[in-house]
């Protein structure tokens, strides 16, 4: 036997918790994009505001991207490694 048949619930864990930590940060960039949203309506007062945060939401959303693939890599890995132990 060996350690991915012995602690399977350990993988769901960690798969479940980056789960929820992807769907945090979906989340919050979410609402960065409803601030942007809602001072295009304050005119003039906050166009340094959302010169920022739109700078802000590429930079963040591209390391959004990045981190998906990271996560999607690391699953692949992991799964061709349990292919590869037998424990399909």
């Amino acid at each position: 036997m060996n350690q991915f048949s012995e602690e399977p619930h350990c993988y769901v864990r960690v798969i479940s918790r980056k789960s929820k930590e992807g769907s945090f940060v979906t989340k919050g960039l979410e609402k960065v994009e409803q601030e942007l949203l809602a001072a295009e309506n304050d005119g003039v007062v906050s166009s340094g505001f959302r010169k920022v945060l739109t700078s802000f939401l590429h930079t963040a959303e591209a390391e959004v991207r990045s981190l998906i693939n990271l996560y999607t890599e690391v699953d692949l890995v992991r799964a061709v490694g349990a292919f590869m132990l037998g424990d399909v």
